[in-house]
């Protein structure tokens, strides 16, 4: 059902893929820079975004870095982890909150910013690996959409892989760089294009 949700979703518009900023890897994200856009809490997915995939350790010394330059720049309790592979009784990752929900990505932004204690969805930056998931969540709710290129691609599941193949697809034809309308769009993003 959720499958049918995230197709009706795409299909009725298709932006709804469409990253607010893409780089390479969370490596290349300027915390500063996001601070000045008024964004006061980041949702961060975990496989691929911060470590390989079904693993709970950083996937290099540089990606680690670049996460705790984000803990350090906005505060641990406005960092969150959301992964729909984290074990259901953890409490934190690497020190930061993991995001508790019933629901899985897209459509559990809302436990996101009761986490964070939000009041305001722009506030929010979702950083992720996945545009089913991490970048449409934060369309459907106007926060600022972050997609980090997948970090390894070889130990993904077979559905996995083919969602990717309709994500790449979607990203290289049907968005063609064009972003969906949104109070961010009038703040100079341009300044984070790769």
């Amino acid at each position: 059902m959720r499958f049918v949700k995230i197709l009706y979703n795409i299909v009725r518009d298709p932006l709804i893929l469409s990253p607010d900023i893409k780089r390479k890897s969370v490596r290349g994200l300027d915390y500063h820079a996001l601070k000045a856009l008024g964004i006061r809490y980041i949702i961060f997915d975990k496989d691929n975004t911060l470590t390989k995939t079904y693993n709970g350790e950083f996937y290099d010394q540089d990606v680690e870095e670049s996460f705790q330059k984000g803990v350090e720049v906005f505060g641990v309790k406005n960092v969150g982890i959301l992964s729909n592979s984290m074990e259901k009784d953890r409490k934190d990752w690497k020190g930061v909150g993991i995001i508790t929900s019933k629901k899985k990505k897209p459509f559990n932004f809302d436990d996101a910013k009761s986490h964070f204690g939000a009041e305001n969805n722009e506030e929010i930056a979702v950083v992720g690996d996945r545009l089913m998931t991490d970048i449409m969540m934060a369309n459907l709710k106007g926060a600022l959409g972050v997609y980090v290129e997948p970090l390894e691609r070889s130990h993904e599941k077979i559905n996995i892989k083919m969602m990717r193949l309709l994500e790449d697809y979607t990203l290289k034809f049907v968005i063609k760089g064009k972003r969906r309308k949104k109070s961010f769009n009038e703040k100079n993003l341009g300044d984070f294009e790769e």
